[in-house]
C-alpha cells in the first residue's frame, strides 16, 4: 500500500509522474536542551538502583489471562508534532480495548475473537521500549518524564511498562559538580526516572503463560566508547541469565530492551549506529554484547525479543529476524520528527493459552493492523514471520541498502570511538573526523545526523521505485484481458515500454537531484568545523540513497560528502587527500575547492 505522506518532491523542479504519492519525511535534528533546575536535587534518595536489579511493575501482571499488549518504540515526544502522537494513541487505545478483526486465538487457530468483557476479556497492557523525549521537552530531564508519563496515561489510559533508552539518561541537570562523566550522575538520573514511573528499570512481569523480561540502559555519561551506547549494567545482565535460567523451559519468555543484541540479524543503520558503537546491547564489550544472542541461543522458550532505537518502520525483509526459536521484532516510532523511513508504526502483540498473533500498527494509514506473525507457544519448530508485500517493501528489489544493512560488522576497524553527546543522533553539529588507522582517511565520528532537506529528498527518492511498481500493477489490474496470442504480445510490448519509461525517469530524477545538490554545495562562501561535520552528514546520507537506487554520484559531490569531514592534516602535501585523487578515489579539483571553502591551505 502506497501512501501519500505529504511533502516536497525529490529535490528543487524535480517532476513527479501524475498519480504517484511522493512518500516523504522531515527527521529533526535534537539538541539537548537544559532543565531549568538541577533535577538530582530532588532525586529521593536510596540505594544505587544498579546494585539489586529486577522486580515487579505495580499492576502490569496479568497471569492466565488473554491479553493485548501494545508496544510503542522510541517516544521521542515532541510538542510541535503533538496531534500525531494524540491520533497514535487513540488509535492503540481503540485497538487495546475493541481488539483487531481476526485477532481470534493465539497461534493462528481459528478460535473466535476474545470478548471484551467480563472476566476472560482480554487484559490490555502498553509497553514502552525508550527515549521518551525530543528537545522540547529536555530528554532524560524530570520534566521529560512527567509529561511522558501524562502523555502515556491519559492518551492510551492502560497499565504500562517501560525501559530506558539512551536520551533517557542524558539530561544535564543530573550532571554532579565533579562528576561530570562519572557513574554518580548516571545513578541520580536513573533513579529519577524510576521514582517518576513508578517501578524498577529492570523487570520481571506474567502476561497470559508468558514471563516478560524487561531491560534498561543503565548508563550514559561513563560509557567507555559512546555516550549513546545502550548498556546494560553487568548486574543487570546477570540477573538476566538468572532469570530465564530460573523459568521452567515450558514457560514462553519475552524480552524488551532498547537497542537488539549483537547477532539477532535486524536491519540497522550502518553509518550511524554502527560506526558509533552503539547500535546494539553493550556493543563496545564483545564479551559482554555476545552474551545475549548466546542465551537465546541456549533457552529455547525465549520467543519474542522486542527493540526500537533504529527509528525504523516494519516494511523490510528484515524488520524482523529469527534466532533459534526466537523472533527479534523491531518496533519503530509515531512520531512524524522522528521517523527515518517515513512510516509511524507500533507493534500488537495478542495472545491466550495458547499461542499469540503479533502485528504491525500504521498510524499514518488510520490505524490499520497487518498481521506480521502467529504462533503457538509449544511449537518447537522456528518462528516463520510472515512476508512484507513486494509492494510495500521499502527494500524490495535492492540487493544491498549501502547505508542501511543487516549484514555489517560490530567493529569497524580504523574508526575511533566517538563520545560526544550528539554522537548517536539529534546533535547540535560536531567536530572533524575520529581518527583513522594505517595513514588512510579518517572516517566521520558522525555526531551531526543529517538534516531535513537531506533525510526528505534521500527518503523521496528510496520510496519511487515502489510507488512505480504500485503504479504499474494498478495498471496491469485495470486493463482488459487480451483474448488473442498478437494481443497479448502487444500488451506485453506495450508494458515493458512503460516500464522501461519509468526507469528512464528515475533515472532522470536522480540526475536532477545530484545536479541540484551539487548546485547548492557549490553556492557556499565558506565553512566552519561544525559546518563541515554537518554537510558530510547530508551528504553522504544524499549519496546514500541515490546509490541505493542504482544511480551514478558525480564526483564532484561524492567528494564533498567524504572530503567536508577529512581532518586539516590530510590535505597537506603527500597526505591523505593526495593519496586519495592519486588512486581516483575523489575529484583533486573539488578537493582543492572543499579545502579553500573550510579555510585549510592545501596542497597544490
Amino acid at each position: 500500500m502506497i501512501r501519500t505522506l505529504g511533502g516536497a518532491p525529490p529535490c528543487p523542479g524535480a517532476r513527479a509522474p501524475p498519480g504517484l504519492p511522493r512518500p516523504h519525511t522531515a527527521t529533526q535534528s535534537r539538541a539537548r536542551i537544559p532543565a531549568a533546575a538541577p533535577d538530582h536535587q530532588n532525586t529521593p534518595a536510596g540505594p544505587d538502583p544498579l546494585a539489586s536489579p529486577g522486580g515487579p511493575v505495580p499492576g502490569f501482571d496479568a497471569p492466565g489471562s488473554p491479553f493485548r499488549l501494545a508496544i510503542l518504540g522510541d517516544l521521542h515526544l515532541d510538542e510541535p508534532t503533538r496531534p500525531a502522537f494524540d491520533e497514535a494513541a487513540a488509535q492503540l487505545r481503540a485497538l487495546l480495548l475493541g481488539g483487531v478483526p481476526g485477532e481470534g486465538g493465539g497461534g493462528g487457530g481459528a478460535a473466535p475473537t476474545h470478548g471484551d468483557a467480563g472476566p476472560d476479556a482480554p487484559q490490555p497492557r502498553l509497553l514502552q521500549l525508550g527515549d521518551l523525549g525530543a528537545s522540547s521537552f529536555s530528554p532524560g530531564s524530570s520534566p521529560c518524564f512527567a509529561a511522558a508519563a501524562a502523555f502515556l496515561d491519559a492518551r492510551v489510559g492502560v497499565p504500562r511498562a517501560l525501559v530506558t533508552g539512551n536520551h533517557d539518561l542524558e539530561a544535564p541537570s543530573f550532571d554532579l559538580a565533579g562528576d561530570l562523566d562519572g557513574p554518580p550522575s548516571d545513578a541520580a538520573n536513573l533513579a529519577a526516572w524510576r521514582a517518576a514511573f513508578a517501578q524498577p528499570h529492570t523487570w520481571a512481569a506474567t502476561l497470559g503463560p508468558a514471563r516478560v523480561l524487561g531491560l534498561s540502559t543503565s548508563t550514559w555519561r561513563s560509557n567507555a566508547a559512546s555516550v549513546h551506547e545502550v548498556r546494560v549494567a553487568a548486574a543487570c545482565l546477570d540477573w538476566l541469565e538468572a532469570e530465564v535460567a530460573a523459568t521452567p523451559p515450558t514457560t514462553p519468555i519475552i524480552i524488551a530492551s532498547h537497542a537488539p543484541p549483537a547477532g539477532c540479524g535486524l536491519r540497522v543503520v550502518q553509518d550511524v549506529h554502527v560506526r558509533n558503537r552503539c547500535a546494539y546491547l553493550n556493543h563496545s564489550d564483545p564479551g559482554e554484547a555476545a552474551r545475549f544472542v548466546a542465551l537465546v541461543e541456549r533457552h529455547a522458550n525465549i520467543c519474542l525479543w522486542f527493540s526500537g532505537h533504529y527509528h525504523l518502520s516494519h516494511q523490510y525483509a528484515t524488520s524482523i529476524s529469527v534466532v533459534n526459536a526466537c523472533a527479534f521484532v523491531q518496533v519503530g516510532v509515531i512520531g512524524p520528527a522522528s521517523t527515518r523511513d517515513g512510516y509511524r508504526q507500533s507493534r500488537l502483540l495478542t495472545g491466550d493459552g495458547r499461542g499469540f498473533k503479533l502485528f504491525s500498527i500504521d498510524h499514518g494509514a488510520g490505524g490499520v493492523a497487518r498481521l506480521d506473525l502467529a504462533r503457538a507457544w509449544a511449537d518447537p519448530s522456528p518462528p516463520a514471520p510472515r512476508p512484507v508485500p513486494r509492494a510495500e517493501r521499502l527494500d524490495a528489489g535492492a540487493a544491498a541498502m549501502g547505508w542501511l544493512t543487516s549484514e555489517v560488522e560490530c567493529e569497524m576497524p580504523g574508526v575511533e570511538p566517538a563520545g560526544s553527546e550528539s554522537d548517536e543522533e539529534g546533535g547540535s553539529g560536531g567536530g572533524g573526523g575520529s581518527g583513522g588507522g594505517g595513514g588512510g582517511l579518517s572516517l566521520p565520528s558522525f555526531s551531526a545526523y543529517p538534516q531535513a532537506w537531506a533525510t526528505a529528498a534521500g527518503e523521496a527518492l528510496l520510496a519511487l521505485p515502489a510507488a512505480l511498481e504500485s503504479a504499474l500493477e494498478a495498471q496491469r489490474k485495470d486493463e482488459p484481458a487480451s483474448s488473442s496470442s498478437s494481443s497479448a504480445q502487444q500488451e506485453q510490448q506495450q508494458q515493458q515500454q512503460v516500464v522501461d519509461d519509468g526507469g528512464a525517469w528515475l533515472d532522470e530524477v536522480t540526475a536532477d537531484a545530484a545536479s541540484a545538490a551539487l548546485a547548492q554545495v557549490g553556492s557556499i562562501g565558506s565553512l566552519s568545523a561544525p559546518g563541515a561535520a554537518q554537510l558530510a552528514a547530508d551528504l553522504g546520507y544524499f549519496c546514500g540513497a541515490l546509490r541505493t537506487l542504482g544511480a551514478s554520484v558525480p564526483a564532484p559531490l561524492a567528494t564533498w560528502a567524504v572530503a567536508s569531514s577529512w581532518p586539516e592534516a590530510a590535505f597537506a602535501g603527500g597526505g591523505a587527500a593526495d593519496g586519495a585523487v592519486a588512486r581516483g578515489e575523489v575529484d583533486g579539483e573539488t578537493v582543492r575547492l572543499v579545502a579553500a571553502v573550510r579555510g585549510i591551505a592545501a596542497a597544490p
